[in-house]
């Protein structure tokens, strides 16, 4: 396997996902979510709401400022530093169809681990989708 450096490989899943087609990047900060029935309403700091089925929360550990969730904040144990926290969750669901991700659901600060654990809430969502656990591999043909 090449080398490769962690914000080279953020730029590549970045084109990927533009590649791929079928979702849209938005990169925007988010300020407040708030529960609407079964959706969630989600504004940004630019002032544009979007409402989603899902939502995951994936923004470090160094603290917490999204308005409008009931959330308990704990410090995180992996990174015993004064002001790095965690959310507090189940299997990475924080309620229901709220999930957590990364450094903020208490992992160490370790790409691999966090985006393990974006790819475990990302196949909860597919399965929630699809009403039956979701299984996927890429296995290469043998020759």
């Amino acid at each position: 396997i090449d080398h490769i450096a962690g914000t080279e490989l953020l730029k590549k899943i970045r084109r990927q996902i533009e590649e791929w087609g079928g979702v849209d990047f938005i990169q925007e900060e988010v300020i407040r979510v708030e529960r609407r029935g079964e959706a969630f309403e989600v504004e940004s700091r630019s002032g544009r709401t979007f409402l989603s089925g899902y939502v995951v929360l994936a923004g470090g550990f160094h603290s917490f400022s999204i308005k409008g969730l009931e959330i308990e904040l704990l410090e995180n144990p992996k990174s015993p530093k004064p002001g790095r926290v965690m959310i507090k969750h189940k299997d990475y669901e924080v309620d229901r169809n709220l999930f957590v991700a990364g450094t903020l659901a208490g992992l160490s600060s370790h790409f691999t681990s966090c985006a393990g654990s974006g790819v475990e809430v990302a196949v909860e969502i597919l399965s929630r989708f699809a009403g039956k656990r979701i299984v996927i591999h890429d296995v290469p043909e043998v020759t």
